[in-house]
């Protein structure tokens, strides 16, 4: 997670081109899991589909005033 202006950043040689910008075929975001995960990532890139178990319609919802 980025929280706040990032003023310096680290990255192994071959993932920035030319002009500077990633090379995200390369280098891809990654989600922390969590501090019971320990050292586990998932990548952000590969989209997990799960069944829904609820299948009922989801009612109206009130506007805050």
């Amino acid at each position: 997670m980025v929280v706040g202006k990032v003023v310096a950043a680290s990255v192994d040689e071959g993932y920035v081109d030319e002009q500077g910008y990633l090379v995200w075929e390369k280098l891809k975001p990654a989600h922390y899991c969590g501090h019971e995960y320990k050292t586990k990532f998932v990548g952000a890139y590969q989209p997990m589909h799960i069944d829904m178990i609820y299948n009922d319609p989801v009612g109206s919802r009130t506007k805050p005033n």
